[in-house]
């Protein structure tokens, strides 16, 4: 298989974070008005690696052997942490299965996803995978118990007791300097950007 995941690539996650992205919106089932007409990985769509490389990764996922790949690509670099989805999502329980079959080869990793298929069943969720429902003023429903990443629109306040992420986009910060959200044991808002 091909190299999956992305390293060093986003200025606001500390070098040794490993990235999978998928095709935003294709795999996107529980996306909102808000997120689709504002989404953050359509800004990478100028780039025609990414939009390959994620293409890729999407049509990997189905795969039987995609959990053995990732996992023994995230040894092979090192990654003491993976993000999984700046751009996509959990489209499936099939592929929610994979990604904790990864997670369970690779214990000694933190894993970060924020989510909006919270309709899918959670409950087989290693300690080691850290999870944010991740909710905007378009959402349709509540999401379920757990830490919930808010997307804070132009002109909407934060919500009470939700800390923000004050990164600079000149420096790598999250997972470095602050680790909030990898811990994933409190509320976060992102400001609409």
């Amino acid at each position: 298989m091909s190299k999956m995941l992305s390293v060093g690539c986003n200025r606001k996650l500390a070098r040794d974070i490993g990235i999978l992205n998928l095709t935003e919106q294709a795999t996107c089932p529980g996306k909102t008005p808000l997120c689709t007409r504002v989404c953050y990985s359509k800004k990478a769509r100028m780039y025609k690696a990414a939009v390959a490389k994620r293409a890729v990764n999407h049509a990997l996922s189905v795969l039987p052997g995609f959990p053995e790949a990732l996992a023994a690509e995230i040894q092979a670099l090192g990654c003491t942490k993976v993000r999984f989805h700046e751009a996509g999502d959990v489209y499936d329980q099939a592929y929610l299965d994979k990604l904790v079959r990864v997670c369970l080869l690779q214990p000694q990793v933190c894993f970060l996803a924020y989510t909006k298929s919270g309709h899918l069943d959670w409950s087989r969720r290693p300690a080691n995978l850290k999870v944010y429902w991740s909710i905007d003023m378009t959402s349709p429903c509540i999401p379920p118990p757990g830490p919930t990443a808010y997307l804070v629109a132009k002109g909407e306040s934060p919500p009470t007791g939700a800390v923000t992420c004050v990164h600079t986009k000149d420096r790598h910060y999250c997972g470095e300097e602050c680790v909030t959200c990898w811990l994933g044991t409190q509320d976060v808002y992102f400001h609409q950007h």
